[in-house]
């Protein structure tokens, strides 16, 4: 008996990992390095001298939800990671300082078979330009490395948003594609492939004075590459549906002084509730939200400043935006 369940145990496990073959995809798994920052994610390598940081509760100013490029809960779990771009407060354009991500694959792509990435994304608050064309996976059969901060002059197979920048700061935007392997790819590399003197660069506001908001800098989480039918969340091809994602919500005026109104359909039998965070994570206000589509949501003690807002069901999704109170 104790035989029997070991095995099943182990089926189970090699059929879960089998469905995505990223390892430590949600970057939940840490490990600690001897040098900053205090926190590696496990699995993921940085193949060259850059440094993405790890954003998890117990990591100094690389803190979830707050760190030092903005505020931000993550997709799923508690971390997420923060890749820089580029940055344009160098005089030289031509080596901008940027950082990558790499992953080794639990097992090597099958030559015309054709496999479904997903990732989520987010700007950082601090930064005040997004892009669009600059964010890359690569897929190569060995590891890719360099020894300067630099771009890595590969061509990825993958670009996510290639038409439209990435300028959301308030959600985590999903995107979903299909990719038909060369065969014999066992590492993805994530980054921006593009020399700097090519970069598309759109102004969203913020402070131009401070050098590290000069450039772009982004929150990714749930990065998933596998089967078609095992994406984690819904995407139109996938198996699993994820009800709350899908749903289109308006949260109005904002900024706002003493309510705001939500536009959100709760059917009956729906559970769902709006929760309001300050800076440190910590809940302030929670109200339960009736059947319907308009809510009306009362700030009376609310102080002025900056928060994080959720509209939350009773499995844990979660939509997300910021409010300003004033």
């Amino acid at each position: 008996m104790r035989l029997s369940l070991t095995l099943f145990l182990l089926f189970c496990a090699g059929f879960l990992a089998a469905q995505n073959l990223l390892p430590n995809s949600s970057f939940e798994i840490t490990a600690l390095p001897k040098v900053t920052p205090l926190y590696l994610s496990a699995s993921w390598v940085i193949p060259t001298q850059g440094s993405p940081d790890l954003m998890t509760p117990s990591n100094l100013n690389r803190s979830s939800p707050q760190n030092f490029a903005g505020y931000q809960f993550a997709h799923s779990g508690n971390n997420y990671l923060g890749l820089l771009m580029y940055s344009l407060f160098q005089s030289n354009d031509s080596k901008r300082f940027r950082e990558y991500i790499q992953n080794e694959m639990t097992e090597s792509l099958v030559q015309d078979s054709t496999y479904c990435l997903q990732l989520f994304v987010s700007l950082a608050d601090s930064v005040v330009f997004a892009s669009k064309n600059k964010l890359g996976v690569y897929f190569s059969s060995t590891s890719i490395q360099s020894n300067d901060f630099f771009y890595l002059p590969f061509t990825p197979q993958i670009m996510v948003s290639p038409d439209t920048f990435i300028q959301e700061k308030q959600v985590w935007l999903q995107f979903d594609f299909q990719y038909k392997a060369s065969g014999g790819e066992k590492y993805i590399t994530i980054g921006n492939f593009t020399d700097s003197t090519e970069v598309d660069t759109l102004f969203v506001g913020g402070n131009r004075s401070e050098p590290n908001n000069i450039g772009t800098y982004y929150y990714i989480d749930d990065v998933y590459l596998g089967s078609c039918d095992s994406i984690p969340f819904d995407t139109g091809v996938g198996l699993r549906e994820r009800d709350l994602i899908q749903r289109n919500h308006n949260l109005f005026p904002n900024p706002a002084t003493h309510q705001v109104n939500l536009t959100f359909e709760v059917e009956q039998n729906g559970h769902f509730s709006f929760l309001l965070y300050d800076l440190q994570g910590r809940l302030v206000q929670e109200q339960q939200l009736r059947v319907g589509n308009e809510h009306r949501i009362s700030l009376g003690g609310i102080i002025q400043g900056l928060y994080l807002y959720q509209i939350r069901n009773n499995k844990g999704e979660f939509l997300s935006g910021k409010l300003v109170v004033e």
